[in-house]
């Protein structure tokens, strides 16, 4: 009697697109399979005990936890392939180290606080400090990546860090997008802007504020969905009054209400420092609104598909032109494409 392949699943994810990356993908794989994850962080009221913890976590938890998943999945003949997420914690799982079969690990980026300037990623005195207990991050980070079998990236410029970083050769494979409600009717879009993401610098929303002020006539609401410490809500608040933006911040939003402002905005703005790909440029300029993009990063490659749908800008004045244009487009119809569907992406990444 032949054995039945299985598949093994790793991962310790926090949230953000990395998540819903994962959960696709998994729901679309149609192999037998199995996940495993490492306890989680131990939590505390008291501010400096729960730094304790969140160190003993990184440095000696997960590196049980992980060594006792790759013992469990070395010793079973009927595991062929591993598919390794990246940890929310540490970047490149322990686990790459100790496996002895086939690991095919999903690498959405780079711990990027250790390769890019720390202003854009540790902004105060805490977050550097916090940073700074976190270096040997960056060389584990670096041997295990080197571990895995084979590395699966999201874009072209994603692959392109990679193999400077690691000095190891990546497979492209882009993200998915959930249908959403592609059947909707055409119907009239308000003039809104949206982007999303974390409020810290490097995603750049006070250069998009910037640039939707320099609109004189009829200047349009920014939405920014993105969570961040009181002192940063505060900073894009204050920006935007100086600014005269209108500007409405939301912590989170569930699905369908993500859907319902993908189909009200004319325009997605992403203005993120050498982001990898952008998800969420993705859903937004399917569900029909203009995309308009930096010219770093991986975000830009979506005009390859969505051509004129997605704008490309060098600076904040051409920033504010693009924007201008894109809002004059009142009715604009979702679109998908089938190289973006998860149950394409969960195949591509199990025939590696």
């Amino acid at each position: 009697m032949s054995r039945k392949a299985k598949i093994a699943i790793i991962s310790n994810l926090i949230r953000g697109g990395s998540v819903v990356y994962r959960d696709n993908v998994v729901d679309k794989i149609v192999l037998e399979h199995k996940e495993y994850f490492p306890r989680q962080v131990s939590r505390s009221k008291n501010k400096l005990l729960n730094f304790v913890f969140y160190l003993k976590y990184i440095y000696f938890d997960l590196v049980i936890d992980y060594y006792r998943i790759a013992k469990i999945l070395n010793s079973d003949i009927n595991i062929e392939k591993v598919i390794v997420f990246q940890d929310g914690y540490i970047k490149a799982p322990y686990a790459l180290g100790f496996l002895n079969k086939k690991s095919i690990y999903v690498l959405h980026e780079p711990p990027r606080e250790f390769y890019e300037p720390l202003s854009l990623h540790a902004p105060t005195i805490l977050s550097k400090m916090f940073n700074f207990v976190r270096i040997p991050i960056k060389f584990f980070d670096y041997y295990l990546t080197r571990k895995a079998s084979v590395i699966i990236s999201n874009s072209y410029y994603s692959e392109e860090v990679i193999k400077k970083t690691y000095d190891k050769q990546s497979v492209v494979i882009y993200p998915g997008i959930k249908k959403f409600l592609l059947g909707t009717k055409n119907k009239t879009r308000k003039r809104i802007c949206i982007s999303m993401g974390s409020l810290l610098p490097y995603k750049g929303h006070a250069l998009t504020i910037e640039a939707i002020s320099n609109i004189r006539k009829n200047r349009p609401v920014l939405i920014i969905i993105g969570d961040g410490t009181e002192i940063l809500k505060k900073e894009l608040i204050d920006y935007s009054k100086k600014l005269g933006v209108k500007l409405i911040l939301i912590k989170e939003v569930d699905e369908k209400r993500l859907e319902s402002l993908y189909l009200t905005a004319r325009v997605y703005v992403n203005s993120a420092y050498k982001e990898p790909f952008g998800m969420t440029s993705l859903e937004a300029v399917s569900l029909g609104c203009y995309l308009v993009t930096i010219d770093s990063g991986g975000t830009k490659e979506l005009k390859k598909i969505y051509k004129d749908k997605v704008q490309i800008f060098s600076n904040v004045k051409n920033a504010t032109e693009l924007i201008e244009n894109c809002l004059l487009f009142k009715n604009t119809i979702p679109r998908h494409e089938k190289k973006f569907d998860w149950k394409y992406v969960a195949k591509k990444i199990i025939n590696q």
